[in-house]
């Protein structure tokens, strides 16, 4: 997912191709539509570390903390609206991965059942 790849600080974007930045903001009209402008404009400053996001400290802690604890420490007042969506999809992300893994016990359990 683009938009886990871009708001995860531990890779900030790196994996992200030449559209990549099209698609996530068709994402944030779609599902943010209430607040895509605002949202838009602190991923752009996110992006290129502006304004609020200029802090070289947050960012020297960028894989010491949780990333929902990063972006709750520091940007939960100053991009509230960002925080929020960072928080959403790392937990979404998060809950897949672990359905995925559930998923493939449950296979190897299924496998081992018949076979036994």
């Amino acid at each position: 997912m683009e938009v886990a790849n871009l708001l995860d600080p531990s890779f900030h974007g790196c994996r992200l191709t030449s559209n990549s930045m099209n698609r996530i903001s068709e994402f944030v009209q779609k599902y943010y539509s209430n607040n895509a402008v605002e949202i838009w404009t602190q991923i752009l400053n996110y992006k290129e570390k502006n304004g609020v996001f200029a802090n070289k400290l947050a960012w020297e802690t960028v894989g010491k903390v949780d990333p929902i604890v990063w972006w709750n420490g520091n940007f939960n007042d100053s991009a509230s609206e960002l925080t929020q969506m960072a928080k959403r999809i790392y937990l979404f992300q998060h809950h897949l991965l672990h359905l995925k893994e559930i998923g493939q016990h449950l296979h190897i359990f299924m496998i081992k059942n018949i076979i036994d």
